[in-house]
């Protein structure tokens, strides 16, 4: 609070002091509010946000009117999050439930009358057997829903779980009170897909309430909804992800055709199904929303087998190989085809392979890997006689090792190794350990190498993030 107060008091004197000598031939000088524009005032605001945290800017929504229109959208564009300590992971309760209330009314009260009185009805503990009753509508001072930049899913269920079951009379979490979470849940995704023009980040992904696999609900229809009024939210949308959340309905296929046809600015996708989950139609989704993007910068998948990544390959190619710089793929089945792709993306700087195979060079192709100019490669089998994978590992750094800066491998720690490292990767500043050799790699790598780049080189355990 100090640090924004004092910002804003010397840029103040500033312009009074400016707009004083303006008028010094004046006879008669008119003292003047100086008011600073709007994008001045939010990124003092941001940067005091940076080195505290968003409550300090609650204090400053009762200074005025035009301060608080210009801390609301910040408060306001991912408040979800908010709500869920750093140290705790997504899927855990979140903090307070009164906040958690709080943030619901306020949403709530965001829905018209017949959105509002329907969820009111089908929620009514007169009219139906359910502990929920959601909280009562009040008028909202300012259109909260449009100041949302980033929507998680699992967030907004955690938040409606936290806020009406912390006092549920069941000890476990009931499939009658998860349909009633559903219920809620959907009811704000239709207001947020309708009136958050400012939507970037849309995150679809496995929530407290969808942890039990045999009671697993779907997300929302979004056939429900008005095509024309959903088009503003998902046209901007930079970053879209889907994970671990298991395919019931068809209403999964649904959200991923209208997101290939309303979305075009997406350049971040992540993809996590269960393998048995992937079947054409899904894949054929992928792959157009793939294509329908005017430049993709990272892209994750996981979990595709048989020859289901060779279409998403060819999409990926096809159309953004200019743009593609991180690649990220878990699980995957190497076709011949998608293999002699791989060495074609010769834009990526970010490389990730965890626990894919097919890397056996079936038909006599050759990968050619000069081209590359990789930053960071990480590559990592659970098999530990994986000779296919050590291969391609070998290869890749014999023929692109130079350019590397970031290196992760689970190779076994040996003399062998060690010099493979030393002469292909003279310019690696981190390595990382994705095994428990963490200790006997720092001894062994000091004790074989004379080279001076080892002074400045980090070794450190990492697990597998994706």
């Amino acid at each position: 609070m100090p640090t924004i107060c004092f910002i804003i008091k010397v840029i103040l004197k500033f312009y009074r002091s400016r707009t004083e000598k303006t008028n010094l031939n004046e006879k008669s000088q008119v003292k003047q509010q100086i008011v600073l524009p709007s994008e001045c005032m939010q990124k003092i605001f941001k940067y005091t946000i940076q080195n505290s945290n968003k409550k300090t800017l609650f204090k400053l929504l009762f200074v005025n009117k035009y301060w608080s229109e210009n801390v609301i959208p910040i408060l306001w564009n991912n408040p979800f999050k908010d709500l869920i300590p750093p140290s705790m992971s997504r899927h855990t309760q979140s903090r307070d439930p009164t906040n958690c209330y709080n943030l619901l009314r306020t949403y709530l009260s965001c829905l018209d009358n017949d959105d509002y009185y329907l969820l009111f009805s089908k929620l009514n503990p007169s009219s139906h057997p359910f502990d929920m009753e959601i909280p009562n509508s009040f008028k909202p001072l300012y259109n909260y829903p449009n100041y949302l930049k980033e929507l998680s899913y699992s967030d907004l269920e955690n938040t409606i779980y936290t806020s009406f079951m912390i006092n549920s009379k069941h000890h476990e979490f009931q499939k009658q009170e998860k349909y009633q979470v559903f219920l809620i849940a959907s009811s704000l995704y239709k207001l947020f897909l309708q009136n958050s023009t400012q939507l970037r980040f849309l995150l679809f992904n496995n929530s407290l309430t969808t942890c039990d696999n045999n009671n697993l609900l779907d997300i929302p229809d979004i056939k429900r909804y008005n095509n024309i009024t959903i088009k503003p939210a998902l046209s901007n949308i930079t970053k879209f992800q889907f994970k671990d959340i298991k395919i019931r309905t068809k209403n999964i296929l649904l959200l991923l055709n209208s997101i290939s046809i309303y979305s075009t600015k997406i350049n971040h996708l992540e993809f996590k199904f269960d393998s048995e989950d992937y079947n054409n139609d899904l894949v054929q989704s992928i792959s157009d929303i793939i294509k329908s993007q005017k430049q993709i910068f990272e892209f994750n998948i996981s979990n595709l087998k048989g020859n289901y990544s060779e279409s998403i390959f060819l999409s990926l190619y096809s159309h953004h190989k200019p743009t593609l710089f991180s690649l990220k793929l878990q699980n995957i089945h190497f076709t011949r085809l998608t293999l002699s792709i791989l060495p074609n993306l010769i834009n990526l700087k970010n490389l990730y392979l965890y626990n894919c195979n097919g890397f056996n060079n079936r038909g006599g192709i050759n990968n050619d890997f000069r081209n590359f100019n990789l930053k960071k490669l990480q590559i990592f089998s659970e098999n530990d006689n994986d000779d296919e994978t050590r291969n391609l590992l070998l290869q890749l750094l014999k023929q692109s090792g130079s350019s590397l800066k970031q290196l992760g491998i689970d190779l076994v720690c040996n003399k062998e190794n060690i010099d493979i490292i030393l002469n292909y990767c003279p310019n690696i500043i981190v390595l990382f350990i994705m095994n428990n050799d963490l200790l006997e790699w720092k001894e062994k790598f000091n004790y074989h190498s004379k080279k001076v780049f080892i002074k400045n080189l980090n070794i450190k355990r990492r697990g597998i993030y994706i």
